[in-house]
This record gives C-alpha cells, structure tokens and sequence, in this order.
C-alpha cells in the first residue's frame, strides 16, 4: 500500500473563475490536510467558496460560505478531509465576480483505497 504525499491543486484564479481537482484514480484516496488561499489583489477583496464531495452528487462547503478575502490576506484551513476515487469525488475552489487573482495551494496525502 504505497502511501504519497502530494500538492493536489495549485495554481491561481482571477474574478469569477473557479477550478476543480481531477477526482482521485479509482482505487486510490486522497486525504486534504491543508488548503492555503491568498488574495493578491491590491485594494478588492475576493469572495470564496471552497466545496468538496461526489463529481455527481451534492457538494458540501468546506470553507465558510461566501468568504471574503480581504486584499493580501491568506486563509488556511487545516482540517481533513477524504477525496475517494470509487467515487469520483472533487475539491472545487469557485472565486466571486470581483477580487484576485487568488493563489491556492491544496496539499495532502493519497493511498491505495484497500
């Protein structure tokens, strides 16, 4: 069981765009133990929303609804969660209509499923 640890998003993102993660292989499981954004827009705060869950069900918010982000601020949410590929489940960062570039960085673990 080959466990590894991975940057499983990173990137940026300006005003009204939004990224999801590429579902974990099936078989495999991705733990989420770190999500950093950080608004660097000079004088706009960015507003964020952070879901995760099945590509072909409900997704559930991981971050605080509609956050703002102020200019230059950084968010950081440690708190863990599971991506499993047998279920084709994605991490989706969506940005509001005003504010960014947003810089993300999601870092975790994947494993065999079994």
């Amino acid at each position: 069981m080959a466990v590894v640890l991975k940057q499983i998003m990173i990137g940026s993102l300006n005003a009204s765009g939004n990224i999801s993660s590429t579902a974990p292989v099936t078989g495999k499981v991705q733990m989420i133990k770190n999500i950093r954004l950080v608004n660097k827009h000079a004088s706009v705060a960015a507003t964020i929303n952070v879901v995760a869950g099945p590509s072909a069900g409900t997704l559930r918010l991981v971050s605080p609804q509609n956050m703002s982000l102020g200019p230059g601020q950084m968010y950081q949410d440690d708190g863990e969660f599971i991506l499993n590929g047998a279920t084709t489940d994605i991490l989706n960062i969506a940005i509001g209509s005003t504010g960014g570039p947003v810089e993300y960085l999601v870092s975790g673990i994947e494993r065999d499923q079994s």
